[in-house]
């Protein structure tokens, strides 16, 4: 990690993060932003969008929404060759300080059963899980089941 950045999502990152999406259609499961989405989630005071940046290139990304007293994670990605580098987790820790700041109670998400570096993260993070969703993920023609996590904030 050269020149590490966190910030928020802005307009002038937008179009670097439809480009970086692209880039990763297959590993995002083809569950990308468009441009138009983008733009209305960052002017919308319900949405955060947290950005990580490698010498000015998109490296990472975190997108969630608040709803009522609650949040929920709609996408976590970190580039293949960004990985293993803490970046997931300073993503994940940054919401986590904004939601307490907001007096949010619990912030949810859904990750691929399967998907056991992504679980260990939000297990260090205190999530728990409390259900399931069968066949939720459905990609090269096969189907896959999510886990429902939870982390209590209150």
């Amino acid at each position: 990690m050269r020149d590490i950045k966190f910030k928020n999502l802005d307009l002038s990152l937008i179009d670097k993060l439809v480009l970086f999406q692209k880039n990763f259609l297959d590993e995002l499961n083809r569950n990308v932003f468009s441009k138009k989405e983008l733009i209305r989630n960052l002017n919308s005071k319900y949405n955060s969008t947290y950005i990580c940046l490698d010498q000015d290139s998109i490296v990472a990304f975190l997108s969630a929404q608040r709803i009522l007293n609650y949040c929920e994670i709609h996408s976590l990605f970190v580039s293949p060759n960004s990985r293993r580098k803490g970046i997931a987790m300073t993503l994940l820790h940054n919401l986590i300080a904004s939601c307490k700041e907001k007096k949010i109670d619990n912030i949810f998400l859904e990750v691929m059963e399967s998907n056991k570096a992504a679980k260990n993260l939000y297990f260090k993070n205190n999530f728990k899980i409390y259900g399931k969703r069968e066949k939720y993920y459905k990609f090269n023609d096969k189907e896959f089941d999510a886990s429902l996590m939870k982390l209590y904030l209150r």
